[in-house]
């Protein structure tokens, strides 16, 4: 990922001088930058795959019992909560 954001900003700080090159190159100096903010949303993917990973793991070991009681409790707490706030 950093190679590919490194070429790309080689890229857009030195553009080809190809026929419509200067019509092109300050839209496209914008494009690294969502380039690595693309990049990283896949950073962001594989960390959750890691985590839903690991939850499995924990379900596996110790059962779904706490995580059914966690989210009842907070079921519940969030329905109080709606509930007063009206």
């Amino acid at each position: 990922m950093v190679a590919a954001t490194g070429y790309d900003l080689l890229k857009t700080l030195r553009p080809s001088r190809s026929a419509g090159a200067e019509a092109v190159a300050p839209a496209g100096k914008s494009m690294p930058r969502a380039g690595c903010c693309l990049r990283s949303d896949s950073c962001f993917v594989y960390r959750g795959l890691h985590l839903v990973a690991w939850f499995m793991q924990w379900v596996r070991n110790r059962g779904f019992t706490p995580f059914a009681i966690y989210r009842i409790i907070v079921g519940a707490a969030v329905m109080v909560w709606a509930m007063s706030a009206r």
